[in-house]
């Protein structure tokens, strides 16, 4: 599920449209304009409804005669999380919803102001949220994957393997262990 609707947001338009130039579209967790960006990696996982619906077919989802997605009979509903006090992110989380609709996704939008969105955040009262991130010059994802920002308790033996030999790379190991890195969490 999380690969079809990483695979099922049109990232191009959400820059141009909804952000109007003031971001770069990008598939992997790190800037496009970094050496570190795989383009062929990112290409693999780039926008793709066709490639969205597969994995969803491929995971055992289906959809009802009401077009929305189902899984052993129980309809897909997720809560998409935004801050309410910032008016682009609220019509960014409108058209995320919209977007993973196309899927046959039920996606409800939960606008809470600032301290209520933390508290949401920090009790895992959500499916999906939509954030703000700023990154390390050297794109270190360790905040995310094992720090204070990983609100989905995500944990991966692998991943973390993975990003400890990306912190310990230099030079062109390090471009192989971004690869490797990114390659893994896109898989899981």
């Amino acid at each position: 599920l999380r690969q079809a609707i990483s695979r099922g947001v049109d990232r191009a338009s959400v820059t141009v449209s909804l952000l109007s130039g003031h971001a770069d579209e990008a598939t992997l967790p790190v800037s496009p304009h970094a050496e570190l960006y795989n383009e062929t990696l990112a290409e693999e996982l780039a926008y793709s409804l066709s490639a969205a619906e597969q994995l969803l077919t491929d995971g055992g989802y289906t959809k009802n005669d009401s077009g929305q997605l189902v899984r052993n009979g129980q309809p897909v509903t997720l809560t998409l999380l935004v801050n309410s006090e910032n008016t682009f992110k609220t019509a960014l989380a409108d058209y995320l919803a919209e977007e993973l609709g196309k899927l046959g996704l039920s996606v409800t939008v939960s606008r809470l102001p600032w301290d209520s969105y933390l508290a949401a955040l920090e009790a895992g009262e959500f499916d999906l949220y939509l954030g703000q991130v700023r990154l390390t010059a050297d794109f270190d994802l360790s905040a995310l994957l094992t720090g204070a920002l990983n609100y989905g308790g995500f944990q991966s033996a692998a991943v973390s393997a993975l990003l400890s030999n990306f912190r310990a790379a230099s030079g062109g190991a390090r471009i192989s262990a971004a690869y490797a890195l990114y390659a893994q969490l896109a898989s899981e």
